[in-house]
């Protein structure tokens, strides 16, 4: 399958910028990319592989080094890595009342049920832990059987029901769902729906909801309270080699205590996406996301419409309810390139003076606990301003671009955005995966604290300076990122964590893919996080692995990176360039007249470069490094100003 794709187009020019610049020349650029709306292709299973033997270890690389508390634990198998796809998938799941974790995927070849045939290729499996990841049930088969022989299962996501107040495991159940084929093979036939307790206990499958072609339904399954389910899939028309008309299908049940199963509804919709000379100007699929009480939902597409605040950006284009779905109403439009965190990452289009934000699909959805909604997506810079261009923006030859989390700040949609971190590696093509023909991005995705008011931000990227040749992700480490949605502080000063880098797990963590809730204690925030052990070749079964002690604490949120006690000093800017290799310069504004200087520290607050104290005039002054005697790596720069200081985040490259 080939999800939207972003094709470049070759210009001979290279540069790295950050989403933390200022201003960048419009020459530092690599290429420019298009949104083309190409349709799905069907994946078809090798079914000589099911005899092949699996993997019981990970592939550990050669270093001596200690891992200190992270570990990997088995999960279970699949019978090739299209176990699950996408990042908008649900396949971890968890339930802190519970102790509970699931991860859901198309089955292990080594679970059979007797009597059924739970040992076919579209067989789905809930694995599930009650010990935090330690030990893992691997029998808990919700589609199976008859049923799965006739529609075989295949990309499935999974949530937990937990009836109100239970605290008993054998009464919650797994709920999943994902598309379906005619016994393995094309074409598609609609989506799968199964449900089945922890028990494993009253399974209930049903293969005939919704549209019986090409649906998907997979895209961010949620469980709400209240015994409330939703997720959403794209039900699009193509000419063979296009997508012609887009649609969505929303999917929403309720949980029926007699049956002991979901009862699921429908409802198409097409987004308003203006049409120019370049076809559908947006992206194929919707976003859902839905508050924990299940009054407050999003629908979220990007992508143009002819009434919108710019009629010549990519932007969310978001319908809200506040009645549990009941009525959806379109939000009012917005200008996204006039938030400060945005607009300090463009760069112009190919008209001079002008910039504008091309958001990127969204690679996950959230609702917090303000029900506000977050998008986690990329942003990036317009390449065009032409009405016939929308669809083109402007790419990197070094990195793959800027994380944000873009998210509303009043209920009538007042908006925000946080830079979250720059993705190093260049997402891979399947063309770019030589050694399995696979391919994958960054996987970023959201999990949230019981209470939602914290955020954590996890994704995968490679160290780039060991893979200079191309700048490719193709070793890529866990990091995370959390946010406190009332505080404003985040983890580790704003610096991402990265739980493997430096350990024997280091540049082996592929497909990832993040619980929808965290776990543990009050104040304690373990995330549910799995990566695939790949075989020798794209098409062998794979192992699953759970990543263990991978998560942070209250004390972890210490703010953005920034201690200020800035009486004297009325502004530090950001340093520029930024990354910076040469000689990059910060402009410090002081209230009034003070002995002026700079220190950069490392990570470990190491003092590597200093600008010396000098006595100055209230006013601009302009403070520079050179960053060329410095390793590659993220420091920290403290302006000083007589007892007033600021510390601002910056990266050398």
């Amino acid at each position: 399958m080939k999800k939207v794709l972003l094709l470049a187009m070759s210009v001979a020019i290279a540069f790295n910028l950050s989403a933390q610049t200022k201003k960048a020349p419009h020459q530092s650029v690599a290429g420019i990319q298009k949104v083309q709306l190409l349709k799905k292709t069907n994946f078809v299973d090798n079914q000589t592989q099911f005899g092949s033997t699996f993997n019981q270890a990970p592939a550990l690389l050669p270093l001596a080094k200690d891992i200190n508390k992270l570990g990997k634990v088995l999960i279970s198998h699949s019978a090739n890595p299209n176990s699950y796809l996408v990042s908008q998938q649900t396949v971890m799941s968890s339930n802190n009342d519970l102790n509970l974790i699931t991860f859901t995927h198309r089955k292990s070849l080594t679970n059979v049920i007797a009597g059924t045939t739970t040992n076919a290729s579209g067989a789905c499996q809930t694995s599930f832990s009650v010990d935090g990841g330690v030990s893992w049930d691997t029998l808990l088969v919700p589609w199976r059987g008859t049923q799965n022989a006739a529609n075989a299962g295949r990309y499935p996501s999974g949530v937990i029901y937990n009836p109100a107040g239970n605290t008993t495991l054998a009464n919650a159940y797994a709920v999943v769902c994902g598309p379906k084929l005619v016994v393995n093979s094309a074409p598609w036939i609609g989506s799968f729906f199964a449900s089945e307790s922890f028990a494993k206990t009253n399974n209930n499958m049903q293969a005939g909801v919704g549209p019986l072609d090409t649906v998907w339904a997979r895209n961010y399954l949620q469980a709400c309270d209240g015994g409330k389910f939703h997720v959403v899939a794209d039900h699009n028309k193509d000419d063979g080699t296009n997508y012609t008309f887009i649609q969505s299908v929303k999917y929403d049940g309720t949980w029926n205590a007699t049956t002991n199963s979901v009862d699921w509804t429908t409802s198409s919709h097409v987004p308003p996406y203006a049409v120019s000379a370049g076809g559908i100007d947006g992206y194929a699929r919707s976003a859902y996301a839905w508050s924990k009480n299940g009054q407050i939902g999003y629908q979220v597409y990007v992508g143009v419409t002819a009434s919108a605040v710019d009629p010549l950006a990519y932007a969310p284009i978001v319908y809200k309810t506040t009645d549990a779905g009941t009525t959806w109403n379109l939000m009012a439009g917005f200008n996204y390139s006039t938030i400060p965190s945005i607009d300090s990452s463009l760069i112009e289009t190919s008209t001079p003076g002008v910039k504008r934000a091309f958001i990127t699909e969204p690679m996950d959805v959230t609702v917090d606990a303000n029900n506000n909604l977050h998008i986690a997506t990329y942003v990036k810079s317009a390449s065009s301003n032409s009405v016939d261009s929308t669809g083109y923006s402007w790419t990197w030859t070094k990195i793959e671009g800027y994380m944000f989390d873009i998210y509303t700040t009043t209920a009538a949609g007042g908006w925000n955005a946080n830079y979250i971190e720059t993705q190093y590696g260049k997402d891979l093509a399947t063309t770019d995966d030589t050694q399995w023909g696979l391919g994958w991005d960054n996987r970023f995705q959201i999990a949230k604290s019981n209470d939602a008011t914290k955020l954590f931000f996890i994704w995968a990227d490679s160290d780039t300076n060991n893979t200079s040749v191309d700048y490719m992700n193709r070793y890529p480490d866990v990091l995370a990122l959390g946010y406190d949605v009332n505080s404003h502080l985040w983890t580790n000063g704003g610096v991402p964590k990265n739980f493997t880098k430096g350990t024997i797990y280091d540049g082996a963590n592929f497909f990832m893919c993040a619980s929808d809730w965290t776990m543990g204690a009050t104040g304690v925030y373990n995330l549910g996080i799995s990566t695939e052990q790949l075989g020798l070749t794209g098409t062998d079964p794979v192992d699953h692995y759970f990543l263990t002690n991978a998560g942070f604490t209250d004390s972890d949120f210490t703010g953005i990176g920034v201690n200020e006690i800035s009486n004297g000093i009325a502004t530090v800017s950001q340093n520029y360039p930024n990354p910076a290799n040469g000689t990059t310069t910060i402009n410090v504004n002081l209230a009034k007249s003070a002995k002026l200087s700079m220190v950069v520290t490392n990570l470990m607050g190491q003092k590597v470069y200093e600008v010396a104290a000098n006595t100055v005039a209230a006013g601009t002054h302009t403070l520079t490094i050179d960053a060329s005697v410095l390793s590659s790596g993220v420091y920290f720069y403290t302006v000083n100003a007589d007892n007033s200081s600021i510390t601002k985040k910056m990266i050398v490259e």
